[in-house]
């Protein structure tokens, strides 16, 4: 083997390894930036839920909000799932 071909070798096998590397870390990136937005909108999602369960009957019936339907309405407005029904127009 030529010292040229090896060198390039060299230079392409570390190429390869900082691109698998580079690779790696954006996977690992991408998951901790989705697990982090999954818990912030469970936290939300619960502050929600407490919010509204702690109104009273009567002012949840002002909403149009049966306490029935609170855990239902919040997953909705958390996912972006839109249910006509409770729609404000």
């Amino acid at each position: 083997m030529s010292t040229q071909h090896t060198a390039i070798s060299a230079q392409a096998r570390q190429a390869a390894g900082f691109a698998a590397v580079d690779t790696a870390a954006g996977w690992i990136f991408s998951a901790l930036t989705k697990l982090r937005r999954t818990v912030a909108t469970r936290y939300r999602m619960r502050r929600d839920i407490r919010e509204l369960q702690s109104l009273s009957d009567a002012s949840l019936r002002d909403i149009g909000i049966h306490r029935s339907e609170i855990i239902s309405l919040v997953r909705h407005e958390h996912y972006g799932l839109v249910d006509h029904r409770y729609a404000r127009f």
